[in-house]
């Protein structure tokens, strides 16, 4: 499966946005993950 190994080699897991729903990207990586979608609304919300 080429998102497995895409995973065993990555470092850094940067998401942008949810078009890839069929795979569950945040459980499958092990590592440091990104979110932008999330992580840009909540410090939006934030006023940050």
């Amino acid at each position: 499966n080429s998102s497995a190994a895409l995973c065993q080699h990555a470092q850094l897991l940067v998401l942008g946005s949810p078009v890839a729903t069929e795979v569950d990207w945040k459980s499958m990586f092990p590592g440091p993950v990104f979110d932008l979608e999330r992580d840009l609304v909540v410090a939006e919300l934030d006023g940050s």
